[in-house]
């Protein structure tokens, strides 16, 4: 095991309560054990409950920008949303630097509508859409757990189906 991967698993276990209740960090995908480490590096948590997702979106060129959002739903039904968001190198050599980091709650009305997508079945069915960005282009990925399933899905530009709507409610909406 490389130094970088043995750091990054470090950091995977330092999030095992971030996972939901039956849901280890060694069933999150890779990368987003690797976005969990914006929280880490700026001494946040992400919310934990019943039903988690999260998103993480990175892009690079002249320098990378990386952004990581958990959404976890608590035993009261509330959706807490929170976001970290990250400058450092990319081909130019600068400080990272935190450039947002925000939580907020979903209104009753749009956690309702998250709540209705979350029981839809076809939901963990959807595919990736990704497609390979113009140079520098925004990449990102959702991994949805919730007592209905688990989807994992990445993806460039705009994403469709019941998963983009998903993604909307969560990414737009605090």
């Amino acid at each position: 095991m490389n130094r970088r991967h043995a750091i990054l698993s470090l950091a995977a276990l330092s999030f095992a309560p971030a996972a939901r209740a039956g849901t280890s960090v060694e069933t999150l995908d890779p990368e987003i054990v690797r976005g969990l480490g914006v929280f880490e590096r700026y001494g946040r948590t992400p919310p934990t409950g019943d039903s988690i997702i999260y998103l993480h979106g990175e892009a690079a060129h002249h320098s990378t920008i990386e952004f990581m959002t958990v959404a976890a739903r608590d035993a009261a039904g509330r959706w807490t949303i929170s976001t970290v968001g990250e400058e450092r190198s990319g081909m130019l050599e600068i400080k990272p630097g935190k450039i947002m980091d925000k939580t907020g709650v979903l209104a009753a009305g749009d956690a309702e509508a998250l709540d209705a997508l979350l029981a839809l079945p076809e939901l963990y069915q959807e595919q990736d859409s990704m497609r390979e960005p113009p140079g520098g282009g925004l990449m990102r990925m959702m991994e949805i757990h919730s007592p209905n399933g688990r989807l994992v899905i990445r993806w460039t530009n705009r994403l469709g189906g019941k998963a983009g709507e998903v993604a909307v409610l969560v990414l737009d909406r605090v």
